[in-house]
């Protein structure tokens, strides 16, 4: 299905990269219209594609000044995204810490780009089994999601759960459980309970207890979800 998304998706992006390399467009456009095409390319998993248009997105928006910072910005997360389903995190892990110090530099401390940078950070250290990384890059991702957002919010809740499986990798179980309870109140209140994040979320809850041993609770769970379903 999603080939075939890409398929019919694909003359549009053809158009789309045409009109990028129109002189009368700017840079600040063409930077922006490269990039999110290039995003476009990596949630297709064609990897090598995006890889390209976000290098090429990246020099335009160099041209463009500091109008094209939120582009490059982005683009720099569409590549490490596209080294990840490529495999490849060992050079996407430093790659987006460069990224982050350049944000950091251009936006300072409290932005949703550095925000977004920690998240991604903290998944790669997750996939390279660097629990106790990925804990601090997590932490401070939550710490960041709870005061550009507010207690209540959907990014606060993706940061407390991807939080919660790197502490249950590093083996806290407990700590894992606290934190999927919270984003799982979250997710409530944001969605309500019969959302499909806050059911992800409520089975990565009993997939928590799982692991500290209380098979009996999770199946209680497990069987009552079902029921309701």
């Amino acid at each position: 299905e999603e080939a075939g998304d890409y398929a019919h998706a694909e003359p549009l992006l053809k158009e789309a990269a045409a009109s990028a390399s129109d002189p009368r467009v700017s840079d600040e456009v063409r930077a922006r219209t490269l990039m999110t095409i290039a995003k476009i390319e990596s949630n297709k998993r064609k990897f090598a594609d995006a890889l390209d248009h976000a290098r090429q997105a990246i020099a335009v928006a160099a041209r463009a000044g500091r109008a094209g910072n939120d582009a490059a910005s982005e683009a720099r997360r569409v590549i490490a995204a596209s080294l990840h389903g490529q495999d490849n995190s060992k050079e996407a892990e430093p790659f987006l810490r460069d990224a982050l110090e350049t944000d950091r530099s251009i936006y300072g401390d409290r932005h949703e780009a550095v925000l977004d940078d920690w998240l991604e950070i903290g998944d790669e250290l997750t996939e390279l089994s660097r629990f106790d990384e990925a804990v601090t890059a997590l932490q401070n991702a939550v710490t960041l999601a709870r005061e550009l957002h507010g207690p209540v919010h959907s990014t606060v809740a993706n940061a407390l759960q991807e939080l919660s499986a790197a502490t249950g990798y590093a083996g806290k179980f407990t700590e894992s459980e606290r934190l999927q309870r919270e984003a799982l109140e979250v997710f409530e209140k944001v969605y309500g309970p019969d959302h499909h994040e806050t059911i992800t979320a409520r089975g990565n809850l009993y997939w928590t207890l799982e692991r500290e041993g209380r098979y009996q609770e999770a199946l209680n769970g497990r069987l009552e979800a079902w029921q309701g379903a």
